[in-house]
């Protein structure tokens, strides 16, 4: 199938089949999301029950992404909480806090901030500031970065587990608070003093800047352009940053993984930003107080049955004439 057709085809398709497409698509992200988290935490049997999960997934997919980040924040409470009380204190009360830092940041959403820990997960952290910096607005770059301290917050307290002495469900004499303040304590230095947590905020935030400003620019093949130099960022700022800070660093894996994080940057492009850029047209108007300079450029579209793919010098004009306000 021709690729034109293909867009509109999914074009026609969503237009049709709005909502169920809307669901569809939350409930693939939500089971990516909460899959992950299990695997990721599973301290507690039951909330690992992959039917309690499919659940989840398929509960989200009727739910806006806020309520999908407060289920899974939930969830995560209660994995903690069923490791141990110092786990709970330390990681829930981060997560409170990156939780008002969103929400009063973004207002509302929430999948920017839920899908960074799994890609993270999947071993493609550049897809994340990739596809956001190229489909979301400003300010959902503090998802990005939410997101990021989240994941490491949980890898820590994951990697911390087996040391981790848990007290029960109650606090019943000074030894057991003893006990959690040491916990809640080594968990935090731990957390905050995480070298590849500190890395990596830089890494997604820079490679984030980068196609966010690059995407906005007024020239050709600008999404494709702000795609590649943000790959060519996470690899330069990555690379040199575990050189600087002494980290251990799988070159191939990180190539490989960072080309399948383009390959997704190429698909979002696809979907949402196709520009036929060689029917670019340069437009002017004018009225009684300014002149306007107009360029135009048509989405790419699969030609119509006897029509062309690429329209003749006069039917560029008869368009032009079209667009051409009477003054």
């Amino acid at each position: 199938m021709n690729i034109w057709k293909l867009k509109t085809y999914l074009e026609e398709l969503y237009s049709r089949h709005y909502r169920a497409v809307v669901i569809a698509a939350r409930m693939a992200a939500g089971f990516l999301i909460f899959f992950s988290l299990n695997s990721l935490t599973g301290y507690n049997s039951r909330l690992g029950n992959p039917l309690l999960l499919a659940g989840l997934s398929i509960a989200s997919g009727f739910f806006p992404g806020s309520v999908t980040l407060l289920a899974a924040s939930a969830v995560t409470f209660v994995q903690l909480y069923s490791l141990s009380l110092g786990a709970l204190v330390a990681g829930g009360a981060l997560l409170l806090i990156l939780l008002l830092l969103y929400f009063g940041t973004v207002g509302g959403g929430g999948y920017d901030f839920l899908l960074t820990p799994v890609a993270f997960m999947l071993h493609i952290p550049a897809a994340a500031p990739v596809i956001t910096g190229l489909a979301a607005g400003g300010s959902r770059v503090a998802g990005l970065l939410c997101g990021t301290v989240w994941y490491f917050t949980l890898d820590a307290i994951k990697e911390s587990a087996p040391a981790l002495a848990g007290v029960g469900g109650s606090i019943s004499s000074a030894a057991d608070i003893q006990t959690v303040l040491e916990e809640t304590s080594g968990l935090l230095n731990t957390i905050l003093r995480s070298r590849r947590m500190m890395l990596f905020l830089v890494v997604m935030g820079a490679v984030w800047l980068v196609v966010w400003t690059a995407r906005r620019m007024s020239i050709k093949y600008a999404w494709t352009a702000a795609a590649a130099v943000g790959i060519l960022v996470y690899f330069t700022v990555r690379i040199a940053g575990a050189a600087m800070l002494e980290l251990p660093l799988e070159i191939p894996g990180t190539v490989f993984f960072g080309a399948v994080s383009a390959a997704l940057a190429m698909a979002v492009q696809f979907v949402l930003f196709w520009p036929d850029y060689r029917k670019t047209e340069s437009l002017q108007f004018e009225d009684d107080d300014y002149y306007y300079y107009v360029k135009a450029i048509p989405k790419k579209k699969a030609p119509k049955r006897g029509e062309t793919a690429v329209p003749d010098e006069e039917s560029r004009q008869e368009r032009r004439a079209r667009r051409r306000p009477a003054r």
